[in-house]
């Protein structure tokens, strides 16, 4: 979602025009980041769910589900609690979007282009 915003601001920048690949990647970078740091609170719930169980009794959280881990994180070691190891997450996140969204996007294109493929047949050739 974030990534087609983005490429799509970039080319009506760019007078309509295909956008090269260093664009593509630069959005794709963007989108991961964005993605991963609105997405990071959810993933420490999952990850310290999952970890309560392997902790001493005396020591779980008792989560009942992720939204009162949510809750329970901000309230009890503050908001911005929540994106703690969120650096690693957005890092790998921009890496993959970039790879994974610039080529895919600049795949599309070139069969559109040169072989007259639309969207949906070079997705189920490839």
């Amino acid at each position: 979602m974030f990534f087609r915003i983005l490429t799509n601001k970039a080319i009506e920048a760019n007078d309509g025009k295909p956008l090269p690949l260093y664009q593509k990647a630069l959005c794709g970078l963007t989108a991961g980041a964005i993605g991963a740091t609105v997405g990071s609170p959810a993933d420490l719930a999952l990850i310290r769910m999952q970890a309560d169980a392997t902790l001493p009794l005396a020591q779980r959280r008792n989560y009942t589900n992720a939204f009162q881990a949510l809750y329970r994180i901000g309230a009890d070691e503050g908001i911005l609690s929540l994106w703690k190891g969120a650096g690693p997450t957005v890092v790998r996140a921009m890496a993959l979007n970039m790879g994974m969204l610039a080529s895919y996007d600049q795949s599309v294109e070139f069969f559109k282009d040169t072989v007259g493929l639309g969207e949906m047949t070079t997705v189920v050739g490839k």
